[in-house]
């Protein structure tokens, strides 16, 4: 039997070993895995909490909201109309394509350069409120910083955005002091009010000189037509081309009624045998005669030259000139 055991000793001791050695290694990954959590969660967490609760400012902020009312332009007519007519057209969501436009260049002026350099000339010193001593360096403006520094650190302290919904531009503006926000955002606003008013203002101005340019060429259009109408009717002797084809054409009827009356009356005397020569046929054939020439004559003013030369053409030669 102290043989039999002696020969499994040592195949325990293998099994003791390599169980051993695996918890060794669980126990390796384990620490591991706590010192990666330490260094990925803990640790920054405990860093942003010093920060935030030990050394950040308190930053204020303020918040204003507008929206920009378009009046579309009077238009000269159903035919034409200024050259930014086209832009009231479209839109989305029920704003106008000129509301987003106009409200999208006041974001952007918001976010710009220009603002800067408006904002310290009216007066507000943007170093004394955002360039502060104290010891939160992180979230103030540096000391000299550059206008590119400048620019995207206002960036990060002016927020502006533009709802294409509601049409409503909202734009919140932070600060280390309540009155400076409120500074800051009082200032924007009016600078934003003064952006829209010239831009108002301009478009006014140019729909203004727009229509006193189409009424400078519409009078010069109508003064030269007037002149080419006179010219005409004096040319023709015609003062109303219109209505005297119609006086003409009333005369022609007339002169042809009469015509018929006297053929009829004519023929209705030799067939009661009245005789060629006797005074009363031959003053039937005079006036035959004088109402066929007077139809001709009409005739030649409506619609062929005149024979008489008296004027350079018929006056449906005249009307075509004349329309």
């Amino acid at each position: 039997m102290s043989s039999s055991v002696a020969l499994q000793h040592p195949a325990a001791q293998r099994e003791i070993g390599i169980d051993v050695v695996s918890l060794g290694r669980r126990g390796q990954r384990r620490y591991w895995r706590l010192v990666s959590m330490l260094a990925t969660i803990v640790l920054p967490a405990a860093l942003i909490a010093a920060y935030l609760y030990g050394y950040a400012a308190d930053q204020y902020v303020t918040e204003f909201r507008f929206n920009i009312r378009h009046q579309a332009p009077l238009r000269m007519d159903a035919s034409a109309g200024p050259p930014n007519a086209a832009s009231l057209a479209g839109g989305v969501n029920g704003v106008p394509l000129a509301v987003i436009t106009d409200s999208q260049i006041v974001v952007q002026y918001l976010k710009s350069r220009q603002i800067i350099d408006d904002m310290i000339a009216a007066g507000v010193d943007l170093d004394a409120i955002y360039a502060g001593s104290d010891h939160d360096f992180l979230a103030h403006l540096r000391s000299g910083a550059s206008v590119e520094e400048r620019q995207r650190y206002w960036r990060r302290m002016v927020d502006p955005f533009f709802d294409l919904s509601t049409g409503i531009v909202s734009v919140e503006v932070r600060a280390f002091r309540p009155a400076d926000a409120q500074l800051v955002a009082g200032k924007a606003l009016a600078l934003a009010e003064k952006l829209i008013n010239d831009m108002s203002e301009r478009a006014h101005a140019d729909l203004l000189s727009y229509a006193t340019r189409e009424v400078a060429e519409s009078e010069t259009k109508l003064k030269s037509v007037q002149a080419a109408i006179a010219a005409y009717r004096n040319q023709h002797a015609v003062l109303f081309p219109e209505m005297q084809a119609t006086a003409d054409s009333t005369v022609e009827g007339r002169v042809q009624e009469s015509l018929i009356e006297a053929k009829t009356a004519y023929s209705a005397q030799l067939a009661q045998g009245a005789s060629r020569d006797a005074m009363q046929m031959t003053m039937l054939r005079n006036r035959i005669d004088a109402l066929e020439t007077e139809l001709r004559g009409v005739h030649g003013r409506l619609a062929m030259a005149d024979p008489g030369g008296l004027a350079a053409g018929s006056l449906a030669s005249v009307m075509s000139g004349y329309n």
